[in-house]
């Protein structure tokens, strides 16, 4: 995955959690919060093989670009 591929997920993902916000979408919001909390632990958290710690955060990122 690149970095512009990458940034196209995040900026789509603002715009979805603004949306879900400001049309009171609560469950939205916080399937949203989890989705962001997973990538994050996939981000920092200690997983030890690079390649499978890279498959994990790509793998979040997919899930997130679904909403």
């Amino acid at each position: 995955m690149t970095q512009k591929q990458e940034l196209k997920i995040y900026r789509e993902l603002l715009i979805t959690l603004h949306t879900a916000v400001w049309t009171g979408n609560n469950t939205k919001v916080r399937l949203i919060l989890e989705k962001i909390g997973k990538y994050s632990y996939a981000r920092t958290n200690g997983i030890q093989d690079e390649k499978q710690e890279k498959r994990l955060r790509e793998q979040t990122l997919l899930d997130l670009e679904k909403l």
